[in-house]
């Protein structure tokens, strides 16, 4: 009995989190710069000029105010590489995001009007770049969204481009969701996710191990969101669970082999 009760605590205790499908980890560094895209969000609710103080606020009062996760997303100015009409692929095969580099900006390719955003990462050995886009169609729901929760999208696909995929835990900020962001803050879910693609004293890539526990797995962005995505982390979990109680419940003389 006290094995069993270790084994469903222990599983209950590793996170739900997923990492991004296209990469399976983080940047390789830890200090990550974020550009502005100098096209038109005037469809998304607000100006451009606006949507740089939008991504500030997105990465300084989420990501890098985890405390466990060493990440600071560095948000410059409103650079020269326009994406009007252009696909996140487009724009990352197109050679013009520079590495250790997120492009954010707005444009109207996206097929739907209740999405509202999305980001795509990509490497290449330890060269990583990322794509946000916020939707600036004309029929954009963006606007009708107050700043708070215009904030939580952005840092939500920001998410997305530092390598996080979605979470099953409802109470985190990379929840997926069919009806748009409604989470404005991070859970612990959101911040085990970050600490373990950025944590101190570590690679960045310290993350490989993830999939192997079952724990991380591939995720559709928020473009495209479903729940058949998540590779079961618990039942993986549980399994590591019922090794462990295995040892713990060993004679003494025995267990004195594994500690």
């Amino acid at each position: 009995m006290r094995a069993l009760i270790f084994t469903i605590f222990f599983a209950s205790q590793l996170f739900a989190s997923t990492l991004n499908p296209n990469t399976g980890r983080g940047f390789a560094k830890n200090e990550i710069n974020v550009l502005i895209s100098p096209t038109d969000c005037t469809g998304a609710g607000f100006s451009t000029a606006t949507f740089r103080d939008l991504v500030e606020d997105a990465a300084d009062d989420y990501w890098n105010a985890v405390a466990t996760a060493d990440l600071q997303l560095k948000v410059k100015g409103i650079g020269n590489i326009d994406i009007a009409g252009q696909s996140h692929n487009d724009i990352l095969n197109s050679g013009l995001v520079p590495n250790n580099t997120i492009l954010a900006g707005c444009n109207q390719t996206f097929a739907s009007s209740t999405t509202l955003g999305g980001a795509v990462m990509k490497c290449n050995g330890d060269n990583c770049q990322a794509v946000l886009i916020i939707n600036s169609g004309s029929e954009s729901a963006m606007p009708d969204q107050d700043r708070n929760t215009q904030i939580a999208v952005i840092a939500h696909e920001l998410g997305h481009a530092i390598g996080l995929g979605h979470t099953e835990l409802s109470h985190n900020l990379m929840y997926y969701s069919v009806s748009g962001k409604t989470q404005t803050w991070l859970g612990q879910d959101d911040i085990d996710g970050v600490t373990y693609l950025y944590p101190y004293d570590e690679p960045a890539l310290g993350c490989d191990f993830l999939p192997i526990l079952g724990a991380m797995g591939t995720i559709n962005d928020i473009s495209n969101d479903d729940d058949s995505n998540f590779p079961g982390g618990f039942m993986a979990s549980l399994l590591i669970g019922i090794l462990l109680a295995g040892v713990f419940s060993l004679p003494k003389n025995l267990k004195k082999l594994f500690v």
